[in-house]
């Protein structure tokens, strides 16, 4: 599913297909080398009745014979990987490739700051699962998976009134609305020009509550212009700055209101303001500070333990960050947002059962909650049950009509069934939410290829790459499809374009090499399938190394025998 582990991608059969489906583990794929550079190729069998020149119709692989055999149908469709990050070893069977929705490693988002908190959404993971490259046989469909993220909590101090700072509301699943910001009374050490300086405050809260931050901005620079220690206006402007965007500003004013402390704010809320602003800022370190400020002084806070555990994720801290989440079900059972986000680390650490506990209790609390579904849906999907995974994908679309990555997954969970149909439907709604989807049209050629669409399914691989044209697979799938259909010329410069894209795929090369012997180009083939076999070894195929030694000691014979023309 998403990938929080690094789930490794499950080998086809190596025989050269048209547009085979790679499998893609649901989880998501965090390895280091590029999803793209994976294709199917097209594994030469010898069979024993053909020579390496004579080309004949598909063939099974015959054991110990020495001729390379032609495309075969591509095999069923295969599972594909959480939307979140997928990636696959270089080079290896038919792997998913990271479609680009909410796919394989789902990872918890910040919460939003405890001013109002809003509804999280994952989306890259969230994971999507992207689809794989074909080797032997086409790729399999790759989403993006949904990483799950939650959403980050709204800063604890809303524009806040000069009076008992207002109750910071804890975040949860779900959006509320909007802060009011009540009227402004002085509290504060009240320094030169403070009455003045309490009117642009109590304008800039205004401005804050109508929606007009920029301005709210602009009056607390007046109010601080008038007095410089004027705490609660440096709080409020720090708000508006972390809504804004403008996350270093919010740091600076955090900053110097904790140094101010201000009597009508509570300290805890300050650190934790300030901490979700680092948090943006990828700052991990920094926020669990601010958030052990706020422990230290709250045991109880679960905005912080929730905040706490989302920076600790962050920086690998799989076990700290689930004991943090755990303290927040004890302060707040209730907590979608938690085993949400529960959910997510243990997905990242293969602990998919438990994991898809927690979805489940983040569902019961929340049963709108589109990304607990979507997450949900990606394990059933990497345990093989797919249509446990369609009901799930199906239930995130119905709640958000827009969810991308859903749509992906569901059509890579009905390519599994074989239900090739309803996935070109589902690939087809990605593309009309989003025109320029690489890996939608991607995972809808495999499906074109999978219902025996050649044309459709050539015409995707096409926009694929007009829209990344160094997409290796792309070029090793539509070049598997000209070889099936007789024209081996074609599939020759697609598979050249694949090696030029990348060349480290050994299975453009093994297919290439097919493709010329067929072609009567002995040489030519030999030094394919030797460069082949020299990236497999190097790449731990050692199946596919060994397979093609016979081949190559062959060739190698026939290539030395060949009289040489004048």
């Amino acid at each position: 599913m998403a990938r929080l582990s690094n789930f490794a991608p499950n080998p086809l059969c190596k025989k050269l297909l048209g547009a085979a489906l790679l499998v893609c583990t649901v989880s998501l794929v965090e390895s280091g080398s590029d999803p793209k550079a994976l294709a199917q190729a097209p594994s030469p069998a010898p069979p024993a009745s053909t020579s390496p020149d004579s080309p004949s119709a598909p063939a099974s692989q015959t054991p110990g014979s020495s001729t390379p055999q032609a495309p075969t149908q591509a095999p069923a469709p295969i599972r594909t990987p959480d939307p979140r990050n997928v990636t696959v070893p270089p080079a290896q069977p038919p792997v998913p490739a990271q479609p680009k929705t909410a796919q394989p490693t789902p990872t918890a988002q910040p919460s939003k700051p405890a001013a109002h908190p809003t509804q999280p959404k994952t989306t890259q993971p969230t994971p999507t699962a992207q689809p794989s490259k074909p080797e032997a046989q086409p790729t399999q469909p790759k989403t993006t998976q949904p990483t799950p993220t939650a959403q980050p909590s709204k800063p604890a101090a809303q524009p806040t009134q000069a009076q008992p700072a207002p109750q910071q509301e804890k975040a949860t699943p779900k959006s509320v609305e909007k802060p009011q910001p009540a009227p402004s009374q002085p509290t504060v050490k009240q320094g030169k020009g403070q009455p003045e300086a309490l009117t642009h405050l109590r304008q800039g809260v205004k401005q804050h509550g109508q929606g007009n931050l920029k301005a709210a901005v602009e009056e607390y620079n007046k109010a601080i212009q008038l007095d410089q220690d004027y705490g609660i206006a440096y709080v409020n402007r720090g708000y508006a700055h972390t809504l804004l965007g403008n996350n270093q500003a919010a740091i600076a004013d955090y900053t110097k209101a904790i140094q101010l402390n201000p009597q009508n704010v509570k300290l805890p809320q300050i650190y934790l303001n300030r901490g979700l602003a680092f948090a943006a800022t990828q700052n991990y370190r920094a926020a669990l500070n601010d958030y052990n400020q706020v422990l230290q002084r709250d045991t109880n806070h679960a905005e912080a333990y929730l905040n706490r555990g989302r920076a600790h994720a962050a920086l690998g801290n799989y076990a700290a960050a689930i004991q943090d989440y755990g303290q927040v079900l004890k302060v707040k059972p209730q907590s979608a947002l938690a085993y949400f986000n529960r959910g997510v680390v243990r997905t990242k650490v293969g602990d998919q059962s438990t994991a898809l506990a927690d979805y489940s209790a983040a569902i019961k609390l929340d049963p709108k909650y589109a990304a607990a579904f979507y997450n949900r849906g990606l394990i059933h999907l990497d345990q093989g049950d797919a249509q446990a995974a369609i009901s799930d994908f199906t239930t995130s679309v119905q709640i958000d009509g827009k969810y991308t990555a859903a749509y992906k997954n569901r059509g890579n969970a009905h390519l599994k069934a074989g239900d090739a149909e309803a996935a070109i439907a589902d690939f087809t709604q990605a593309i009309t939410l989003n025109a320029n989807d690489v890996t939608a049209y991607f995972n809808r050629g495999l499906a074109y290829n999978s219902a025996g669409q050649s044309k459709a399914a050539i015409a995707d691989y096409t926009q694929v790459l007009k829209l990344d044209p160094n997409y290796a697979t792309a070029y090793t799938n539509r070049g598997n499809i000209y070889f099936s259909q007789g024209d081996r010329e074609t599939a020759v410069r697609d598979y050249s374009q694949a090696i030029t894209a990348n060349p480290q795929n050994a299975i453009a090369y093994n297919n290439r090499g097919l493709a010329h012997m067929i072609l009567g180009r002995r040489e030519a083939a030999l030094t394919d399938y030797q460069q082949a076999a020299q990236l497999y070894k190097a790449q731990g195929a050692t199946a596919d190394y060994q397979r093609l030694q016979p081949l190559i000691n062959t060739l190698k014979q026939r290539v030395k025998k060949q009289p040489v023309t004048p």
